[in-house]
């Protein structure tokens, strides 16, 4: 799509009288130029809706047949972050839908759901990152406390010692590599679209 037809077709004066099309012919083109880009967009959302939608099917199987308190406990927590997780994308999908509703002012429109799209990444972005301690808290403890073989609680000071010191370490180099490997996630699902769109209203706007 060439910038200079869209700078046509997104000039928000009346069209002249010259020009072929209707104004309302030329809203319709202006929403469907728009698309290429945010259908990308809505189908990485949709694919990761129906990701975690299966895995939230999946989850009382995981919690029902767990092998040991631990995994039970974290099939358990996997529950409200998946519905997190659901409006998430839900939210996610109805922004980037709200385009094609769109009659007037495609421009500002498409600038607003482009900030909207940021604002809900970062949210996605902190949320993941927070939930990793939480989960590593979590299973710490209860990997400390869990009775061994149903008779005593698997906790001595020695034990203490090793599991902290393998929680920082383990845990700690498994963070760093959670947040590059979340902000590449999102960059390549997202944010490189984002980047062309606002690039494109950038020019636009010159």
């Amino acid at each position: 799509m060439e910038l200079n037809e869209l700078r046509a077709l997104w000039n928000q004066q009346p069209p002249h009288a010259d020009l072929p099309l209707s104004k309302e012919e030329v809203t319709q083109m202006r929403t469907r130029q728009s698309i290429s880009i945010i259908e990308r967009l809505r189908g990485n959302a949709r694919l990761e809706l129906g990701l975690n939608a299966l895995v939230l099917l999946l989850l009382p199987a995981v919690i029902y047949f767990a092998p040991n308190l631990l995994s039970r406990a974290m099939g358990i927590l996997l529950v409200p972050v998946c519905l997190v997780c659901l409006y998430y994308f839900y939210r996610k999908l109805r922004l980037l839908r709200s385009l094609t509703t769109a009659e007037h002012d495609v421009r500002l429109h498409l600038a607003s759901m482009v900030a909207g799209m940021r604002a809900l990444i970062r949210f996605y972005n902190r949320f993941t990152l927070a939930m990793y301690p939480v989960s590593l808290l979590c299973g710490l403890l209860i990997g400390l406390y869990e009775k061994e073989a149903g008779y005593q609680p698997a906790f001595s000071m020695a034990k203490l010692a090793t599991v902290l010191a393998a929680t920082l370490i383990v845990g700690g180099g498994f963070f760093w590599l959670t947040i590059r490997f979340t902000r590449w996630y999102l960059q390549c699902l997202y944010g490189r679209h984002l980047d062309r769109l606002e690039a494109l209203l950038r020019e636009l706007e010159q």
